[in-house]
């Protein structure tokens, strides 16, 4: 299978983004999609929806993690102007950490 030169950089990108995460997040300490599904369900997370909007930007990797002052979005975003950024956001309140 041949793969495109760009998706080959934005996979790169994509892994130093997260390797540059802040320690807020441990590893092995994510929930799983039903339980990601169920915090979202319940209301105790922002929908990942508003996440985008609130960042402006596209949504390409999202995961609902345990952080020090209780559950964090751990996001990678594809900014209005073509730069990928990693984000570490409040899944209550939306409010960014990082």
């Amino acid at each position: 299978m041949r793969v495109a030169p760009w998706a080959a950089l934005v996979g790169l990108v994509l892994l130093g983004t997260v390797a540059d995460m802040p320690s807020v997040v441990g590893q092995g300490q994510c929930l799983s999609r039903q339980e990601r599904r169920d915090a979202v369900e319940s209301g105790r997370v922002m929908r990942p929806g508003q996440l985008g909007r609130r960042l402006g930007g596209k949504v390409l990797r999202l995961n609902l993690c345990h952080g020090t002052g209780g559950l964090v979005w751990q996001v990678t975003i594809l900014g209005r102007d073509g730069r990928v950024v990693g984000h570490i956001v409040d899944a209550r309140t939306g409010q960014l950490l990082r």
